[in-house]
């Protein structure tokens, strides 16, 4: 839920065009969006919005809507945070670029425990400094010791080619614990098993 979210810090809301606070990004409405300046100023990328969970999460994804009346500002690459304190934030636990697309994008990474999140936008997709966001969620999990659920696949289906990706989520409180993956039934009946004892897995 948003209900207990708040901004920690963004570097660039525009106010005087409008209302496009950073605030707009996570108020359960799709409609409003947050707009960095463009009317007295338009500070060039990258762009960057950090938001206070109001409580410590397992978090395993996250969401970003694009605004939905028209493409300006869409993100093309981005980073993406998880902190515990909202100053040290370490290495993203997500980078990628999404498409230029006004469909909600959902990216999945290994879990990481953190009460503050980060994201930074470093491109546009058509190479304009602005950027936008209707709606960012974070989805996340209960962490009841010990948890192992796969991220990918998310369901069981055939596949014929020689290699396959998996990634798994852990919840995981002792050390020695570890994610076993048993492909087509195992080393024993010709297939494979592969243990893993620290993340990502």
């Amino acid at each position: 839920s948003q209900a207990s979210w708040s901004l920690l810090a963004v570097d660039s809301q525009e106010t005087g065009g409008g209302n496009y606070s950073a605030t707009k990004a996570f108020d359960g409405n799709p409609a409003t969006f947050w707009h960095t300046e463009w009317l007295a100023a338009s500070p060039p990328l990258p762009h960057t919005i950090d938001i206070n969970l109001g409580n410590t999460h397992v978090v395993t994804a996250f969401r970003y809507l694009p605004r939905q009346d028209g493409p300006w500002g869409r993100i093309g690459q981005f980073a993406f945070y998880v902190s515990a304190d909202g100053v040290n934030w370490g290495e993203a636990v997500a980078t990628g670029t999404f498409p230029n697309s006004a469909a909600a994008q959902e990216v999945v990474f290994a879990p990481k425990t953190g009460q503050y999140i980060r994201l930074r936008a470093l491109t546009e997709v058509a190479s304009l400094p602005y950027t936008t966001v209707a709606e960012l969620n974070v989805l996340g999990v209960a962490c009841v010791q010990p948890a192992v659920w796969l991220a990918k696949p998310r369901s069981n289906y055939l596949q014929t080619s020689s290699t396959l990706s998996l990634r798994a989520n852990a919840c995981l409180g002792t050390t020695g614990q570890g994610v076993r993956f048993v492909v087509d039934g195992g080393s024993t009946n010709g297939g494979t098993q592969l243990d893993v004892f620290a993340a990502p897995y």
